[in-house]
């Protein structure tokens, strides 16, 4: 059966929307074993909590991890996957909203080892070993069916791999082309999310969602704006009047015909406006204004009758006849220069909206019907005081509910629609980036659906061999519960677990099989392994039943090839030895059969991930060689976007360390539950420097005590390193910002030079202390 992938595969870590603390795709090497230093807050914890999460719900009825346990606090979402090559090995996402966990099927049996599988598996039972196992593992035997099975699920994994191959090139060439026909940036989120499995997981194409074709042109349209295209503009608000109530009291009302001769009239009405100026330019009865001659006796007959015209109230009625007229002839003026203005605003708005997909659809509104209402309106006015002109003595009638203001309050009310559609066009026009940000997300989904509908056989015939595959899968799984014979997984879990407390305690702890207990110097420990065995001896045996336990997870001899080991900081509370000893047992581990043993020549080693911060663990991995040094990794931050960096040489993170120790002390940072562990990580870098004959920390603390008065809150730091609480925020804070000042006090005595540009600390230590 072809289950294991190409070994000179590169193993691959990706992570996902962990928040905005964690995004990281990064490759190991493609040995089997690989160790990934991380200092704290860098993401170990969820690479290793995810993995832990991949068995899902152990027994029946029991309740599934809550995401929250696993996704950080700042982040609604988180996924981790494995590869090795272009092969996913591991899969598994967390949604915090919903609280769903989606697992992918795995051709490796993952098995973890970190805090929370010390916690679930020791710690919760007071470190005792259940020995309640009723497993067994089939030894198997030969069987042609199981043979002819698995030739044939070879085959189609085979097939299976070439045609994801495939479709994975196909659907690489069409987000390239995508990318470059949209102008797309990398990071758009839209963009990095287009991924295969779920392209063929996309439910229905949305009614409205045009294909890519008609979102690159509407793309291509949306570039050929011009820089100041020519943007559609209305005229402020229709505001004329016309004195209705004026023209109908004016028609109303009869007037008596002018006593002033015809001929006078008629001269006069000839050319009003002439005469009007002239008797306005008369400035006294005697001379004319232009000559300045006295006026005769006739010339003077002639103007009296002049201005008796205009004093007459036929002559007022006509110049109000005219005046009204005037007014009607400004509306229509302004109706005519409207009409203009609008459209020239509907074609400019027409041209432009083309290149924005979100108001194609849009228009701009007609005035037409309320304006020749209006022009109506002033045509049945204007008529009316012709009327009025011809024959002044008739009463003539305006109906009572003529009026314009209901019109212009129509022809108002398009304006102002048309104005919410031109300014909501002309901001689209002068931020054309969020357009195009629409345009290219849309692109991204039609994309989605378009190669789906593009690559339909293909996409329906990878699913059948899925099918094809999971029913062959389930039908081996069933022949190889009933072929061969079985062993008791408790047998195979002792006989490891012996090995393992006989190589790590050298005789001074013993596994009794028939009890399934662990013995010290022979005997029961009365007051039980909890309150017995030390911090450091608690780390060790839980490693040995996490190895012993390896067993559990195997229904079939074959599952042992399947067997990797992920393994989150096997040390943080051994002493040196038992580091040692642990190292040891990580490099000497093998699969030997249906055996897990150590020191066994020409066996195989089990896959294995190795996660730390321990700087001195990391450094014995890498002088004993338990890990190729070409297989040596350290995960760095860069701002949420994280880098794997091979590490062949000494990790150093004591200048991390220090730095953040530095920002805390001169309260550039807060403190955080991490930093008592880097208090912690320098001191023992100070001790092993200045005193290394000294046997542990605090013995190196007490010596800088007793010889320079430095005093240092010991217990904290140590508590905290190990899992203390803070639970009390304030006075927990300012202690620990206390103790990176003493331990920068300490720094400045033994290397002055790590932080000389530090100033002293004021009530750091105590009186006396100082006078010293």
């Amino acid at each position: 059966m072809k289950s294991d992938t190409n070994n000179d595969a590169c193993l691959s870590v990706r992570v996902k929307h962990i928040g905005p603390v964690m995004e990281l795709e990064g490759k190991l090497s493609p040995k089997g074993q690989n160790l990934l230093f991380a200092t704290s807050g860098t993401g170990k914890s969820f690479i290793s909590r995810a993995l832990r999460a991949l068995d899902g719900p152990l027994g029946e009825g029991e309740k599934d991890i809550d995401p929250a346990d696993v996704v950080s606090e700042e982040s609604s979402d988180g996924a981790l996957s494995l590869l090795e090559g272009t092969a996913e090995i591991a899969r598994i996402a967390f949604d915090k909203t919903s609280g769903l966990i989606s697992r992918f099927p795995s051709q490796y049996i993952f098995h973890v080892f970190s805090s929370d599988y010390v916690g679930a598996e020791l710690a919760s039972r007071s470190y005792e070993l259940d020995g309640d196992i009723d497993h067994q593992i089939i030894l198997g035997k030969e069987n042609l069916e199981l043979q002819d099975k698995e030739a044939e699920l070879e085959k189609i994994v085979g097939d299976l791999d070439e045609a994801v191959l495939a479709l994975s090139e196909a659907f690489q060439r069409g987000k390239d082309k995508l990318r470059k026909a949209l102008s797309i940036r990398a990071n758009l989120q839209d963009f990095s999310g287009l991924d295969l499995e779920k392209c063929r997981g996309t439910g229905k194409r949305p009614e409205k969602l045009p294909t890519s074709a008609v979102i690159l042109e509407q793309f291509n349209a949306l570039k050929a704006v011009p820089s100041d295209p020519e943007k559609p503009n209305l005229l402020a608000a229709m505001s004329v009047q016309l004195n209705v109530d004026e023209i109908r009291s004016l028609l109303e009302r009869r007037i008596d015909q002018s006593t002033i001769a015809a001929e006078v009239k008629a001269k006069i009405e000839a050319d009003r406006e002439f005469f009007e100026k002239g008797v306005q330019l008369l400035k006294n009865d005697e001379e004319c204004p232009f000559c300045t001659q006295k006026f005769d006796l006739d010339a003077r007959s002639v103007i009296d009758a002049y201005l008796a015209y205009f004093a007459d109230a036929e002559a007022k009625t006509r110049t109000s006849i005219r005046r009204m007229k005037g007014q009607t002839t400004a509306i229509r003026d302004e109706l005519l220069r409207r009409e203009a203005n609008l459209n020239q605003a509907i074609i400019r708005y027409d041209a432009l909206k083309v290149a924005f997909p979100s108001l194609s659809s849009t228009s701009l509104q007609d005035d037409a019907e309320p304006r020749e209402k209006m022009f109506r309106l002033l045509d049945e006015v204007d008529g009316l005081l012709e009327e009025k002109a011809a024959d002044i003595t008739r009463s003539i009638w305006l109906r009572d509910d003529f009026s314009i203001e209901g019109l212009q309050a129509r022809i108002n009310e398009v304006r102002e629609t048309n104005r919410t559609h031109i300014e909501k066009l002309n901001s689209t026009v002068d931020n054309s980036t969020s357009e195009r940000l629409a345009l290219q997300r849309r692109g991204c989904s039609a994309f989605n659906h378009d190669f789906r509908e593009e690559n339909k056989a293909a996409i329906d015939e990878l699913a059948a061999k899925e099918v094809q595959r999971a029913a062959l899968s389930d039908a081996i799984e069933a022949l190889k519960k009933t072929s061969g014979d079985k062993v008791e997984a408790r047998e195979k879990v002792a006989d490891t677990l012996e090995e393992l407390i006989s190589f790590a305690f050298h005789g001074r702890y013993s596994f009794d099989r028939e009890n399934f207990s662990v013995k010290r110097d022979q005997k029961n420990m009365v007051r039980g392994s909890d309150r017995t065995l030390s911090d450091g001896e608690k780390t060790v045996l839980a490693f040995c039943y996490f190895v012993a336990q390896s067993h559990l997870k195997i229904y079939e001899v074959g599952d042992y090839r399947k067997l990797y080991l992920i393994v989150d900081d096997p040390v943080s509370s051994v002493s040196f030895d038992y580091v040692y000893c642990i190292c040891q047992i990580l490099k000497t581990l093998r699969i030997d059969g249906g055996d897990i043993r150590i020191n066994t020549n020409g066996s195989e080693r089990p896959k294995l991930l190795i996660l730390t911060h321990h700087d001195f663990f990391y450094n014995v991995v890498l002088n004993n060689n338990v890990v190729q040094k070409n297989a040596l990794f350290q995960l760095v931050s860069r701002g949420h976007k994280h880098e794997i960096v091979n590490q062949k040489n000494f990790v150093a993170p004591h200048i991390f360390h220090l730095q953040h120790i530095i920002d805390v002390a001169t309260s550039r940072a807060s403190p955080n539950p991490a930093t008592p562990n880097a208090v912690r990580s320098v001191l023992e870098g100070i001790w092993r420097f200045a005193y290394p004959q000294k046997a542990d920390l605090q013995a190196f603390l007490n010596e800088a005590n007793s010889q320079h008065a430095f005093q240092v809150r010991s217990v904290l730091i140590q508590d905290m390193s190990h899992g203390g609480k803070m639970w009390t925020e304030s006075p927990l804070s300012a202690d620990i910002e206390t103790a990176c000042k003493e331990a920068i006090e300490i720094l400045r005595y033994y290397a002055p030079g790590q932080v000389e540009s530090v100033g002293r600390f004021e009530g750091v230590l105590n009186p006396v202390n100082k006078a010293s």
